[in-house]
This record gives C-alpha cells, structure tokens and sequence, in this order.
C-alpha cells in the first residue's frame, strides 16, 4: 500500500509540473507575441501607397490615414503635410469618406496643414483624406508629415510616401534633314554574284529600353512595301523595288551604325524580294537596311528593325505569403502592372535588377533569364519563372499581415485546452486504475473486538485443553 501510494504521488507530481512548464512557456511566447503587438499599436499617420512609380502630367492619388493603437473618448488627428512644390502640384485634397467628418485643410505652396475630431476614438486604421498631385518634371518626390503631426494628441510614428516620376513619352530625336540627291554609283553585281552572308557575333544583351524608332522609309519611293516577321530566333524581311532590272541587298546588326552581318537575297518570280536571317537571340532588336538599284543608275535605301520575341518569364508576387492583387514592376525603365500576383513578359537573356511595389510594400529585386533552347517547330521555349515573397505589418494593413498573429493565438489557445483536458482525463483514468488495484477495499462489516462474549455457556461446555483423556471419558 505504501509504494503504491508513493509512486502514484510521484507521477502525479510529474505531471503537474510539466503543464506547468508548458503553461509558463505558452505565457512566455503569448507574452512576447502581446509585446510585439503593442509595439504594433503605437498611434502611426502614413501615406498609402509608401512608394509608386507615376508618368509625368499624369494625376495620382494619395490617401492620408492614422492609425490609433488605443481607444479614447475622443479621437483627434493634426499635422502637417510637406511636398516638393518644383515636382507636385496639388490638383485637390477631398475629405471623402473620411472618420473625421469634415477635417479642417489648408494649402500652401509645398505643404497641407489637416485637424479633425472624431467621437469616439477607436482604436485601429481611420481614413482621413485623399490628395490628388499632379507630377509637373522628372524626379523622385515625397510626400512626408512634420514633426508636429500627431494622433491623439500623443506620440505618433510617420509612414512617409517616395514617387519616382518618369516621363514615358520622351521627347524624338531631332527631324532628319533630307538626304541630298545620292550621286551615281557603279551597278550592283547580280544577285547570282552576292557572296554568300556572314554571321555577325551576336552577344546576348536585355531588350533595348527605348521604343522602337520609326523606320525610315526610302524618299526615293524605289524601295515600296516593306514587311517584316518574326520568330523567336528567325527574321524574314520581303519588299518590292519599282524600277526595272532591279537589284537589291540586305545588311543588318544589333547597332544602326554597325550593319556588319549580309543577308542573303532571293528575287522571287512576281519580281519582290526576300531574306530570310538566321541565328538571331530572342528578345533582342536588330537594325537593317535595304539598298536597292534598277533602271540605269536609279538608287534607294530603306532602313526598319526587327526585334524578336522575348524568352518567357513569369514572375510570381505574394505578401504575407499571400498572392497580391495589385502591383507595379519595374524592370529597367519598362513598369508592368501585375494582376492576380503574376505577370508574364517576355526578356532576352541576362541579368536584370527592378522593383515591386504594391500598396503597402516594395522590394527591390534582381534575377537572370538564362538562355533556352528554341524548339524547332517555333513555338514557345520553356518558361522561366521567378518568385518574390514581401513583407508588411498589420499598421498598414497588407494582404495576409493580419493573418499570423490571430492564428497564432488562436493555435496557443486550443493547444493549451487540448492540454488542459487531456490531463484532467489522464489524472482520472489514473485514480479509477489506483482505487481499482488497491488492496484495501471497504467493507460493509464492521467487527468490534471490546471483549463481550454473547455465548459463554458455549465456553464453560467446551472440553478443556489441559483435561486428561481419562476424565473425558468419565
């Protein structure tokens, strides 16, 4: 009985102390969890988005927001908005939809002074109004809060705003001047004669920034329907020269002053032209000219491009390890819009280096496409794809940033319950087997040893142990 008892005590024990150890852990990291949070609920004015590329002469939008990490009797907001007035012109400041009713705003040249009151002052994200600036020269501009701006009245944090502005549309390049007439030049040898093309040394290089230019038709108009197609490593080139006994050629390279490389040239029966070019890398823009001669000493010369498509990329955008619906990717200068967390655009092989940016984040990345092999048949070579995780807090409120700390409290919490009953019903299934095994049952007997004997005539009848068996038998 004793041992039983002991060593059931000592399991016991055991066990009451390992919850505790597992209940003091679980209040260590809920603690830790509740110090991150309240660090997360200090009062905070932020611009939405924090970062943007935008287009010269091209409105945006600016939403002001605060964000409260207590509740109080009344919510009050107050500051200063400062902005480079040589890039930004404010277009209009609209209180639409604002927690604060009709917040007080005025303008000067470079910055907005708000105050609004709300009752009651919840805690959390509050929307105070919208700016809308119009981007006036290139440059990088931002739109950030003074140091007297404050929610609540109390120490507050700033989320300022950068905008890249770029001018999409750059300006052309200075007209040509017309070509002075092109003097005689001796006939060029028969098609049959042309050597046989060489192949320029193609490096592999990322597209070229710029748009394409405009192909610069022949004035002469000898050199008349030019059309060009394109594959991923292949080029053909057909036009038409309106003269009789025509000749023509074709030179091309990756830089108009370098047409190093000679196509060949086929005169087809109906009297138009064609060369087919080879070995070309995709994604990458090559410059050619057509020279053109016929009907005695009459010349032209048309100049165009072709640029072959790019090798697929797909790059995938998440935030908070959630898919975002909207972002912006800049690559170079090229910006793309992303829906659904993807983009798909076609790049020629090599290194390249941008930026994501989404409403409440951004990250700077850098990748490299490397070469494919281009199926035969022409069809697309085999995707490459690329994926970028990024990060927001729950002040500014990105998709999935709230997710983490709910699910983590709510995972201690239903780990702890767990806990809680399973060794409620370890403890009892453990006395029902001790009670079970104890030796010690109770009786529903009771014997009282106090000395009364209710039979003694039974006694004094009974033989004697110290009586011979003589007088026995008497």
């Amino acid at each position: 009985m004793t041992y039983s008892f002991d060593r059931h005590t000592k399991i016991v024990r055991f066990y009451q102390r390992a919850v505790a150890l597992l209940l003091c852990s679980c209040l260590t990291i809920s603690l830790f969890s509740l110090h991150n949070i309240a660090l997360a609920n200090s009062n905070k004015l932020l611009v939405a988005p924090v970062s943007s590329q935008v287009n010269l002469n091209i409105p945006f939008t600016v939403n002001v927001r605060s964000y409260a990490g207590t509740t109080t009797g009344t919510g009050t907001v107050s500051g200063t908005i400062k902005y480079q007035a040589g890039l930004l012109r404010v277009e209009s400041v609209t209180a639409t939809g604002s927690a604060y009713g009709a917040p007080t705003v005025s303008q000067s040249s470079g910055s907005i002074t708000f105050s609004g009151s709300r009752t009651p002052g919840d805690s959390g994200m509050a929307h105070i109004l919208t700016i809308t600036f119009k981007p006036i020269a290139v440059g990088t501009a931002t739109v950030s809060f003074d140091a007297n701006s404050t929610v609540n009245s109390s120490g507050t944090d700033y989320a300022n705003g950068s905008f890249k502005i770029i001018d999409p549309n750059p300006k052309p390049s200075p007209p040509t001047a017309p070509r002075p007439p092109t003097p005689p030049r001796p006939v060029t040898p028969p098609v049959s004669s042309t050597p046989q093309p060489t192949q320029p040394s193609l490096v592999e290089q990322p597209p070229t920034e710029e748009e394409a230019p405009p192909a610069t038709p022949d004035p002469t108009g000898l050199v008349d329907a030019v059309s060009v197609q394109q594959t991923y490593s292949t080029g053909t080139v057909r036009w038409s020269v309106n003269a009789p006994n025509a000749k023509s050629t074709l030179r091309y390279g990756q830089r108009s002053n370098q047409l190093t490389a000679a196509a060949e040239v086929v005169k087809q029966n109906d009297g138009t032209f064609s060369a087919g070019i080879k070995s070309l890398s995709p994604g990458v823009r090559y410059f050619f000219t057509i020279d053109a001669s016929g009907d005695g000493n009459k010349t032209g010369s048309y100049s165009g491009t072709i640029t072959t498509p790019g090798l697929p990329v797909v790059i995938e955008i998440k935030e908070n390890n959630t898919l975002v619906k909207q972002a912006r990717v800049t690559i170079g200068n090229r910006t793309y819009n992303a829906s659904n967390g993807k983009i798909a655009v076609g790049l020629a092989a090599g290194k390249y280096s941008g930026k994501i940016t989404t409403q409440t984040a951004s990250q700077t990345i850098n990748f490299t496409v490397a070469s494919k092999e281009i199926p035969t048949d022409g069809s697309a070579p085999e995707s490459q794809r690329f994926s970028y995780s990024l990060a927001s807090s729950v002040i500014e409120g990105g998709p999935g940033s709230g997710v983490s700390i709910l699910a983590f409290v709510g995972i201690m919490v239903v780990g702890i319950l767990l806990l809680a009953f399973g060794f409620i019903g370890f403890m009892a299934y453990r006395r029902k087997r001790f009670e079970a095994s104890s030796p010690y049952q109770p009786s529903s007997t009771v014997i009282i040893e106090d000395g009364y004997n209710p039979y003694p005539q039974q006694i004094n009848e009974a033989p004697s142990p110290y009586t011979s068996s003589e007088e026995n038998r008497d």
